[in-house]
């Protein structure tokens, strides 16, 4: 895992925030290269930064250390980003469906739980509203599993209504 992947990873937490912020670097980085036409300096990538950059990301990449930065002209750009899109693709991503929207803040909480747990590098996190009163988790390409109060009802209708109809 190169150097960039790497400081990357260490404040990202899912597969959204990854390509939003490979794409905010590169443009960062294109403007400087092709305004200035020479290799981008760390005080003029914080201005295009604070141009382009909101909220968390603002943040986060004014924080990046000058790695993030360094080596870059206007020949190295385009292979550098490809090299770096094309192993961000290779990191292994578990997917999560949750039945609500997170804030960023449980989101970020949730996967550095995920990582210290679990070594889950990456989540692709995704709403589906019929996993109310629990969440479903793909691991790997095949394996799905679903700890949902809708599954739960489904599987044992049958002794929730012998259960009901003892009542009435």
């Amino acid at each position: 895992m190169s150097e960039r992947l790497t400081l990357l990873l260490a404040t990202t937490y899912t597969v959204n925030d990854l390509h939003r912020r490979i794409a905010l670097w590169r443009s960062i980085v294109e403007k400087v290269i092709y305004t200035e036409e020479s290799v981008p300096e760390v005080g003029e990538l914080k201005r295009v930064i604070a141009e382009q950059a909101t909220g968390i990301d603002l943040e986060l990449l004014l924080a990046w250390p000058e790695e993030m930065w360094r080596g870059l002209n206007s020949q190295s750009l385009i292979a550098e980003a490809a090299k770096l899109t094309a192993e961000a693709a290779t990191v292994p991503v578990t997917v999560l469906y949750l039945p609500v929207s997170l804030e960023a803040k449980d989101v970020s909480e949730l996967a550095q739980w995920c990582r210290t747990e679990y070594r889950i590098p990456l989540l692709d996190i995704r709403i589906n509203p019929q996993v109310i009163g629990g969440c479903g988790v793909v691991l790997g390409n095949a394996t799905y599993y679903e700890q949902s109060l809708h599954t739960l009802l489904s599987q044992r209708s049958g002794e929730i209504t012998k259960i009901i109809n003892s009542y009435v």
